[in-house]
C-alpha cells in the first residue's frame, strides 16, 4: 500500500479516523496506521492525535511530548490503555516528542475516552504537574470510587451496548451490587459538587468525571460513552485531527441502532475513516465479545463494504473505507 498516495487523497478532511478491527490487531496494521499518521502530521498540517485511552492520562502524555514534564519508560507505559501498550505506539509517542521539540510543540496528544472502568492510574505521576495540585485530592477520591466499582460492582454487570445483565457472584447478591453502585455514585457526586473549580483546565476534568459517573449509573451505556467522548474531545478539533480507535466507535452507525463516535464526528465535521478489518473466523478477542471482527468480506453493518483484494482504492458507501490486511500476526 502506498501510504504517501493515500495521505494525499485524504489530506483535505478535517477529521481522519483510523480504526482497528480488534484491540489485538497485528503489528503490521498498527504500523501502517502510525505511518499514515506521521505522513498526515508532517506533510498536511494535522495537529491533534487522539488515542482511545484515558483522558487524564492523555493530559500527562501531552505534557510529556511537549517537553514540559519528564516520564520514565515504565511511567509512560502505565499511562497508555493496556490494549494499546505496544512497542510501535510507544515509539510513536517518542517520535511525537522529538517532532514537537523541532516544531514548536505543534502536535497535541489527547486521550479520547470517557468511561468509568478504566485501569486506575498512579496519582504520583499527576503530582509532577502543578496544574493538578488543587484537584489532586478529588482525583484520589475518584480513584477509590473506580477501584471499588471495578471490584464489587462490575463482576455483576455484563456490559453490552447499554443492556444490563446481572448474575450472582460469590456471597454478594445482584441487589447488593446495584445498591452499592448507587451509593458510590451518590457519594462521588457530592464530592464533585463541593469542589471549587478555579480554571478551565479543572472544569474539563470535572466534566470528564461527571460523564464517567453518569455512564457508571447507566451500567456502561455505549451510546452515552461515545456521546460523552465526543463532548470531551470536540473543543480540541478546531485543528485537523487524527483519531485512532476501535472500528466499532468510528463507524457512522451499526446494527444495534446506536450512535457511535463516528456518527457525532460526521454530523459536525468533514470526517473520513479508514478501518482495518480482520478476516479470521477462528479468532476470538479475549477483551470483549463484539461483532465487528467476525464479519467476512461483504456488506458490513449496512454502512461499510469490504474489498476482495489488498488495494486501498476500494468500494465505499458514504465516506468510510475499509482496508483489508492479509498478514495476521497477533500480538
Amino acid at each position: 500500500m502506498n501510504i504517501s498516495k493515500l495521505a494525499d487523497q485524504i489530506k483535505d478532511y478535517k477529521i481522519v479516523g483510523l480504526g482497528e478491527g480488534s484491540h489485538e490487531l497485528n503489528k503490521n496494521s498498527t504500523q501502517k496506521i502510525l505511518k499514515l499518521s506521521k505522513e498526515l502530521i508532517t506533510k498536511y498540517n494535522y495537529k491533534v492525535f487522539l488515542l482511545e485511552s484515558d483522558f487524564l492520562s492523555g493530559i500527562l502524555i501531552d505534557l510529556y511530548i511537549k517537553n514540559i514534564i519528564n516520564l520514565q519508560k515504565k511511567e509512560l507505559i502505565s499511562l497508555i490503555m493496556p490494549v494499546f501498550r505496544r512497542t510501535s505506539i510507544l515509539k510513536f509517542i517518542y517520535w511525537l516528542k522529538k517532532y514537537n521539540k523541532n516544531n514548536n510543540n505543534k502536535v497535541t496528544f489527547i486521550g479520547a475516552n470517557s468511561e468509568t472502568w478504566i485501569e486506575t492510574y498512579d496519582l504520583k505521576l499527576f503530582s509532577k504537574c502543578d496544574k493538578f495540585k488543587h484537584i489532586l485530592p478529588l482525583l484520589q477520591k475518584y480513584k477509590y470510587f473506580v477501584e471499588t466499582i471495578n471490584k464489587f460492582c462490575m463482576p455483576y454487570f455484563k456490559i453490552y451496548y447499554g443492556v444490563k445483565y446481572l448474575k450472582k457472584f460469590g456471597r454478594y447478591t445482584n441487589k447488593t451490587a446495584i445498591k452499592l453502585n448507587k451509593l458510590l455514585i451518590c457519594i462521588m457526586n457530592k464530592e464533585i459538587k463541593k469542589f471549587e473549580i478555579k480554571n478551565e483546565f479543572e472544569k474539563k476534568i470535572i466534566d470528564y468525571l461527571k460523564y464517567n459517573i453518569h455512564i457508571s449509573e447507566k451500567y456502561g451505556n455505549q451510546d452515552l460513552r461515545d456521546k460523552y467522548t465526543y463532548k470531551l474531545i470536540s473543543e480540541y478539533m478546531k485543528n485537523k485531527s487524527i483519531i485512532f480507535y476501535h472500528n466499532g466507535h468510528l463507524v457512522l452507525s451499526n446494527s444495534n441502532s446506536l450512535k457511535p463516535l463516528g456518527y457525532w464526528l460526521n454530523k459536525k465535521y468533514n470526517y473520513f475513516s479508514i478501518l482495518y478489518a480482520i478476516y479470521n473466523d477462528k479468532y476470538k478477542n479475549k477483551y470483549m465479545n463484539d461483532k465487528y471482527q467476525f464479519n467476512k468480506i461483504g456488506k458490513y453493518n449496512n454502512k461499510i463494504y469490504f474489498d476482495n483484494n489488498n488495494k486501498y482504492e476500494i468500494k465505499y458507501n458514504g465516506n468510510i473505507y475499509v482496508i483489508k490486511d492479509t498478514e495476521i500476526k497477533y500480538i
